[in-house]
């Protein structure tokens, strides 16, 4: 079975239904991450607004807040780095590399947002904690990228089967080599 998907180019690209389903990981990736640039966004636009008495200056001026905040960044950027390297080899690679490629970017993207996320609710506060707060969505959102599949143990495993030169075994439970 083929499905259409609708490229930059604005071209629908035929990908048949198996190739479809392994890309799932790529796309858990993307999700993460969008949610935790936003959780970041929304946490960066806070601390440049908020002031705590009897401070009179906004808590951007916190060097602490400013630590935080660019550490956060940067792990993102390098999220992206990894999902953006991991999609542009995909078309190239075969399936035990793209399964690799998955591995590293839905697991990368995933920490990345756990981490953003729980760092922005400290950040912000016991508010953020609030239905109304697009925080507690976003970190409730992310917390179960640990759970989706595959999960952060297999993907761990098969980046280190890929740095030990086991691709072959990646999708063998039992760790023996293709037949």
């Amino acid at each position: 079975m083929l499905c259409g998907i609708k490229a930059r180019s604005g071209k629908t690209r035929r990908i048949p239904e198996s190739r479809l389903l392994e890309s799932f990981p790529l796309g858990y990736a993307a999700v993460y991450l969008g949610t935790a640039i936003a959780a970041l966004d929304f946490t960066t636009e806070f601390c440049k607004t908020r002031i705590f008495k009897p401070d009179t200056v906004p808590i951007s001026n916190d060097p602490i807040i400013q630590r935080h905040l660019g550490d956060l960044s940067i792990h993102l950027d390098a999220a992206r780095a990894v999902l953006y390297q991991s999609a542009s080899q995909w078309d190239q690679a075969d399936a035990t590399t793209r399964g690799l490629l998955a591995a590293k970017a839905k697991y990368l993207c995933s920490e990345a947002a756990l981490e953003t996320t729980s760092r922005a609710i400290q950040i912000v506060g016991g508010r953020s904690a609030h239905k109304n707060m697009p925080l507690e969505r976003a970190f409730r959102d992310v917390r179960t990228s640990t759970l989706m599949p595959p999960n952060a143990d297999v993907m761990l495993a098969n980046i280190g089967k890929g740095n030990l030169g086991l691709l072959g075994t990646m999708f063998r439970v039992d760790g023996s080599p293709e037949a």
